[in-house]
C-alpha cells in the first residue's frame, strides 16, 4: 500500500473573470469564490483547472488549460484532461505526450488571457 504521506499534493487554480485564484483543497465553487451556487459566472469564468504535478524551465506550475512550448518554442500545445489524463493539444485537436520533454516545457498563456496562442504563427 502506497504512503499517502509522500502522494503527490493536488493544487487546483478557477478563474475569477480578472486573474487566478489558488487552493490545495478539493476545490469547487465556493472554496474559489466564497458562493454556495453558481451565480452568474460565466462557463469561461468558473472553470477549475488541476496543476498537472510539473513545473516549467521557470520553475511555475504547470496547469490544465495553459499553453506551452516545448524546447525549441516553435510549436505551441494546450494542456488538457482527456480520458485518462493530461495531454498536449495542438491547433489541429491532436494529442500527443511529451515524457520526454516535460522539464523543457515553458508556459506561453492560457485559454483565459491568450487564447489566440494556440494558433502558431
Amino acid at each position: 500500500m502506497k504512503d499517502i504521506n509522500n502522494m503527490r499534493k493536488l493544487e487546483f487554480r478557477a478563474w475569477n473573470g480578472e486573474s487566478f485564484e489558488y487552493s490545495d483543497e478539493l476545490p469547487s465553487l465556493e472554496t474559489f469564490f466564497g458562493r454556495n451556487e453558481y451565480m452568474g459566472y460565466g462557463p469561461q469564468t468558473s472553470f477549475i483547472q488541476q496543476c498537472i504535478g510539473y513545473k516549467d524551465q521557470d520553475g511555475n506550475g504547470i496547469y490544465e488549460g495553459d499553453f506551452v512550448t516545448v524546447d525549441d518554442g516553435k510549436e505551441i500545445y494546450k494542456i488538457e484532461f482527456r480520458g485518462i489524463g493530461f495531454w498536449f493539444v495542438d491547433e489541429n485537436d491532436s494529442c500527443w505526450v511529451f515524457a520526454d520533454y516535460i522539464y523543457k516545457l515553458k508556459i506561453v498563456g492560457n485559454i483565459f488571457q491568450n487564447q489566440e496562442s494556440l494558433k502558431n504563427e
